[in-house]
């Protein structure tokens, strides 16, 4: 096994987050607080969040644009 399949990935913060996502802080808390937006681990009083899960929940909400 390689060295970095054991790396752990860095946590980013709820404003870090917001950036990514393109929206602001106040919107991601609300997505927490319905349950409805990226994994998240609650450190102590801290929110944080794995960048690869945003890129993960962004995909699974990709429209492909199409009409019915």
């Amino acid at each position: 096994m390689k060295t970095s399949e054991h790396a752990i990935e860095p946590l980013i913060n709820t404003s870090e987050a917001a950036r990514v996502l393109g929206t602001t802080q106040a919107a991601v808390a609300q997505l927490r607080v319905r349950n409805e937006g990226p994994p998240f681990f609650r450190i102590g009083r801290s929110v944080r969040y794995r960048v690869s899960d945003l890129s993960a929940w962004i995909d699974i909400r990709r429209s492909s644009g199409s009409r019915i």
